[in-house]
């Protein structure tokens, strides 16, 4: 790339976030005037701190934060819009933990934090210091802040609607920004640079980031989100990579990728990225392009009529030549056998402003009755074992640090099934179809090859993670994998079945009388209905259990998750596990079918038998 190229290009991006920022700036003067409506609450005139004018605000009213330090730990239980002075000089500097800490908390949804610079009271321990924002509410807007020197500057576990937009975020010891899940967050016109991992690492569906200037970071964005899209960054200076790439479906277009380590980067473990569109970007000056890991994932680098710029296309391919003034080149540019980009750009794609920004591709949307079937049949060979019904295909482990997380393919109670050794698992990714709030049924097959000495030796899981501390489990089913201590202790091979709602929190019930037993297949159900709340049937037969913690009968919705595992913990074959958005109908679990079949059957025979007779004795 030649230098007034450069310069161009800097000078159409200069102007596109200038645009940005004029359309961003109309739209918090709205918000500005909206919030006007109601009170204004001034401090330090009002109330001496930030946190005692959140707790005596309304809903809806604005506080306004003249210029100075505020040094505080602020949790915002309510909607309202957090105003500063100027962003340079209102300043709020928290404390922060070894699991938690936030500089400031949201628990509220809509929520708007605006105009201040944010971070963390230093410590000689990293892990101490404080995320600068923690999101839990949804339609949040963290608009034209200075978010620095914090362990996560931004850190969202399962949000949606959240907007980012118009921020400085630089110098954190983990990501600018970390959405663990979550759908329909937007992340718009930052400036993210100088953090130690990630500028960007977000996972979930259906999120768009869009026109940054990401720089200077260990890696630019952690794609792990599928169904999104990624539009007009410019993503450059990384260690690492630009885009690390592990989730699928998603469209990419109009990034300027430069000087990074690997342009793009598709990692070995734990990943499948399959089905993203790539393609008018410009590739410049990075080490390496494209690194794949495996060719057996399978995306598109064109749209059947212009793909990429690529800096060392014509290094890689000199005799190529473009064809009939179209703006492409006649030969593709390769990237493994599989992957192509079989129109690439003779000159660099210039973005303008009327470039639109793509429609992301849509996710299956949830229906009634089961949502996910998984045979496993047959992993493939990018460690993929597909849904039999639904699109949430799952993702076995990889090998990672000396040890092999993947589970092993064998004969199983139908067909093939799965192999855990108390080591491997296998991940599903976000999907809507997964976000099951009201009724639920975990069914599979299982066969306990011998207990893992922990207390849940794990079936299926769903988990979340909301801070420091590892994941943790809100929904599943899961054997007891430890002795007991004493006679109100649960017997090892106790099955545990437990959900998380808005109202009851945990709640968990367990086996009693009936224990799985080692090398015999059983045929295992847990469901929460809102009727007859929390149910574990064994073989077709509703099993005696007790109330673990909670109660049997939750009130509220299901906790979303952020994580979804098979096996974890469990040494252990699992075959024909599902996932069903309803409750099931006990009169109908297998053995009760089965009995109803047989008396069909019987009748059948009884009335054939009749006939037989009938005629005969006609005939006499």
């Amino acid at each position: 790339m030649s230098f007034p190229k450069i310069i161009k290009l800097k000078k159409e991006i200069f102007i596109i976030f200038l645009f940005y920022a004029i359309v961003s700036t109309m739209v918090t003067f709205n918000l500005r005037i909206s919030f006007a409506a109601s009170n204004i609450i001034n401090v330090p005139e009002d109330f001496s701190s930030i946190s005692l004018a959140v707790e005596n605000a309304s809903p809806y009213d604005t506080i306004f934060v003249k210029k100075g330090m505020y040094y505080e730990n602020i949790l915002i239980d309510k909607p309202v819009h957090l105003l500063g002075e100027d962003v340079y000089t209102t300043v709020i500097v928290g404390t922060g933990d070894l699991n938690e800490g936030n500089v400031i908390t949201l628990i509220a949804n809509n929520v708007t934090v605006s105009g201040f610079t944010i971070r963390s009271a230093e410590y000689s321990d990293p892990k101490r210091y404080a995320n600068a924002i923690n999101i839990q509410g949804d339609n949040c807007s963290i608009i034209r802040n200075r978010i620095e020197k914090s362990f996560w500057g931004i850190l969202c576990a399962i949000q949606s609607s959240t907007m980012i937009s118009q921020n400085n975020i630089t110098s954190n010891l983990k990501e600018g920004v970390r959405f663990y899940g979550g759908s329909y967050n937007k992340i718009s016109g930052n400036y993210i640079s100088s953090n130690q991992a990630s500028a960007i690492a977000i996972e979930g569906y259906s999120n768009i980031i869009s026109q940054n200037q990401i720089y200077n970071n260990t890696r630019g964005i952690g794609v792990g989100t599928s169904h999104s899209v990624i539009f007009g960054n410019f993503i450059f200076d990384h260690t690492e990579s630009g885009l690390y790439f592990s989730g699928s479906n998603n469209i990419v277009v109009g990034n300027t990728i430069t000087n990074n380590r690997y342009g793009v980067y598709f990692p070995p473990v734990f990943a499948a990225p399959n089905n993203n569109y790539i393609y008018h970007n410009n590739f410049l000056d990075n080490q390496k392009n494209v690194h794949v890991s495996s060719v057996h994932n399978i995306n598109y680098w064109d749209n059947t009529e212009e793909g990429n710029y690529w800096s060392n296309y014509i290094t890689e391919y000199p005799n190529a030549k473009e064809v009939n003034d179209s703006g492409t080149n006649d030969t593709p540019y390769s990237i493994t056998f599989n992957d192509k980009d079989n129109y690439p750009l003779v000159e660099q794609f210039e973005l303008d402003n009327l470039y639109p920004i793509p429609i992301a591709l849509q996710p299956k949307k949830p229906e009634g009755g089961v949502v996910s079937l998984w045979s496993f049949e047959e992993a493939k060979p990018n460690l993929v074992t597909v849904d039999s019904i639904g699109d949430n295909h799952a993702i076995l482990g990889s090998f990672s640090d000396g040890i092999n997380y993947t589970p092993g393919l064998v004969p199983g109670k139908i067909g093939n099934c799965l192999s855990f050794d108390g080591w491997a698992y296998v991940y599903v990714p976000a999907s809507p179809t997964l976000e099951i709030r009201d009724e639920i049924t975990f069914e599979a097959w299982i066969y306990i090859k011998e207990f893992k000495n922990v207390s849940y030796n794990n079936i299926v899981i769903y988990s979340i993670r909301e801070d420091k501390s590892f994941p943790k489990r809100i929904m599943g089913l899961a054997v007891n994998g430890l002795e007991p201590e004493n006679n109100t202790s649960l017997p090892i091979g106790s099955i545990r079945g437990y959900v998380t709602t808005d109202v009851d929190g945990f709640n968990e019930i367990a086996s009693t009388k009936y224990v799985i037993n080692l090398g015999e297949w059983a045929h295992v159900i847990f469901s929460r209905s809102l009727e007859s709340g929390l149910k574990l049937l064994v073989n077709g037969e509703e099993i005696e259990t007790k109330i673990v913690q909670g109660t049997q009968n939750p009130e509220g919705k299901l906790k979303l998750s952020t994580y979804l595992y098979f096996g974890h913990d469990a040494n252990a074959l699992l075959d024909e596990v599902s996932i069903s958005n309803f409750a099931l109908n006990y009169s109908d679990s297998p053995s009760e079918l089965l009995i109803l079949i047989a008396a069909i059957m019987v009748i059948i025979v009884i009335c054939v038998i009749l006939i037989i007779y009938l005629k005969n004795n006609l005939r006499l």
